[in-house]
């Protein structure tokens, strides 16, 4: 059965937000590159949720 990962349009918002921000802030000379590495990271939450162990952070 396949996985389906439904984002909270919060999230939606901010990674659609994202991509503009990295550019305008200088962290990315291009649009596109910006794009590219936000697409890179829904990718890696999609593909990743739930598979990878869970952590307990340090107190």
């Amino acid at each position: 059965m396949a996985r389906q990962i439904i984002f909270a349009p919060v999230v939606k918002l901010y990674l659609e937000d994202l991509s503009v921000l990295l550019f305008e802030q200088g962290y990315f000379g291009f649009q596109e590159s910006a794009q590219v590495y936000v697409d890179g990271i829904i990718d890696f939450m999609i593909e990743n949720i739930g598979i990878r162990p869970g952590r307990v952070a340090p107190p």
